[in-house]
């Protein structure tokens, strides 16, 4: 009964593409953005975030080479489809 949910597939899958696009920039923004934030934690908060940080990082940049694709058979990655299947999910 919202608002939201009454768009057609079409405008709901340029939504999305427009979202993707610019959430990199809003994510390297907010990372940035924490450092400042963390100054006042405990050290310990500082050393988890970032650790974990840089493990995910490094493991986004291995899973995206096509070696380790083929190697552990990941299904390859479909800009496309996976724009479509996210804006189904939002509108359906």
């Amino acid at each position: 009964a919202g608002g939201m949910e009454s768009q057609p597939a079409d405008a709901g899958a340029a939504m999305a593409a427009t979202m993707q696009k610019y959430m990199p920039y809003f994510m390297r923004g907010a990372a940035i953005c924490f450092i400042p934030l963390t100054w006042n934690m405990p050290a310990g908060v500082f050393v988890y975030l970032l650790t974990s940080s840089s493990f995910a990082l490094a493991q986004n940049a291995i899973l995206r080479q096509p070696e380790v694709e083929q190697l552990l058979s990941l299904p390859p990655r479909n800009k496309t489809q996976t724009v479509a299947a996210a804006a189904q999910v939002l509108y359906d």
